[in-house]
């Protein structure tokens, strides 16, 4: 991924973390990519967002922060964020310092990422997909008169934080965050032509929603019925199995559909081939530090596997020894595999 730049942002009631890096995909790649995960078409938009002096307010696959339902697109191009509904709001003009023309809801958006070249601009090509708590777009913006000035975009918005791939094509644009009150929370990110810049904005004031929990009869291991895997009914019992994929887990499945997975091999390095071992294998969600899977190594081949995971997620995989002859194996960062 290249060099990180992470900063830590505190501002008037706003607070999350930046992490600024080098994007290995192209904004057009990273959005098909998104929609092949997100089984949507990567073509084709679920509401035009093509025009000019326009902001829009568009409706979330799930809330970023909460109590906001809905973000704000411009055309100049930028991304507002609420934490109160922005459908039937009117647009109008805004002055941000550094950012010579910027158009955005009124009242305006308590938090906006703009990613504006410096002249009259226009959105085209813009393509907005949804899906479970997932919401993606795409698109150029270009001066509203001519071919220049452009930079392709792509964004992932999600709970509680947002993904910008952004690549200026023939001049430098700056990415800024701006408060409420129009005061740049952070310096601009500049970004040279040609660049390929990705930007990750995360633990933003989201709060996830409340689950009921409802009690069903007690069956002692061993007695009563066959379990019964399969859809919960008024009428019986029903035993519904995280680990075969039949229901999604609340913790490990908090933002995706709890179709990933996670596996490997825990060896010793020994020459000339790898020893196979049994250990204890912990997978631990990043976002938080929970451990939501425990499980050991096999014997034989040493292979372990944690399946219907968060695929939203990332992870980290810690291997320990309980010989204690060697100290715990990490490896952080995983992304999961999708279970076809």
């Amino acid at each position: 991924m290249g060099a990180l730049i992470m900063s830590h942002v505190s501002n008037e009631g706003f607070e999350f973390d930046i992490v600024q890096s080098v994007s290995g995909v192209t904004p057009q790649a990273a959005y098909s990519a998104w929609a092949a995960e997100l089984g949507v078409p990567a073509t084709g938009t679920v509401k035009p967002l093509d025009d000019n002096d326009i902001a829009w307010a568009v409706a979330l696959a799930a809330p970023i922060v909460t109590g906001g339902a809905d973000f704000a697109f411009s055309s100049e191009g930028a991304v507002g964020v609420s934490q109160r509904p922005l459908q039937g709001l009117s647009t109008a003009f805004r002055t941000l310092p550094g950012v010579n023309r910027m158009i955005d809801m009124s009242p305006a958006s308590p938090l906006l990422f703009t990613f504006h070249p410096q002249t009259d601009c226009r959105s085209e090509a813009v393509t907005l997909q949804r899906s479970g708590s997932t919401t993606i777009l795409a698109g150029r913006i270009r001066v509203y008169y001519a071919e220049s000035y452009v930079l392709n975009f792509a964004v992932r918005l999600e709970p509680g934080s947002l993904r910008f791939i952004l690549a200026p094509i023939d001049q430098p644009v700056a990415f800024n965050i701006f408060n409420q009150r129009d005061v740049a929370l952070i310096e601009p990110i500049a970004m040279a032509p040609g660049a390929l810049t990705r930007i990750d904005v995360t633990q933003l004031q989201y709060q996830a929603p409340v689950y009921e929990a409802y009690l069903s009869p007690l069956h002692r291991i061993g007695q009563g019925a066959v379990l019964n895997y399969g859809k919960a009914r008024s009428n019986r019992v029903a035993h519904l199995s995280v680990a075969e994929g039949k229901v999604k887990d609340l913790i490990t499945g908090l933002l995706g559909k709890g179709i990933g997975r996670v596996y490997g091999t825990v060896q010793r390095k020994t020459d000339p081939a790898n020893t196979p071992l049994k250990r204890k294998v912990r997978l631990v969600r990043e976002r938080d530090g929970l451990v939501v899977r425990e499980v050991w190594s096999d014997a034989v081949t040493g292979g372990y596997d944690f399946r219907y995971i968060d695929e939203l997620q990332t992870w980290t995989v810690i291997a320990y020894d309980h010989e204690h002859n060697f100290r715990a194996v990490v490896a952080d960062n995983i992304t999961a595999e999708l279970i076809t």
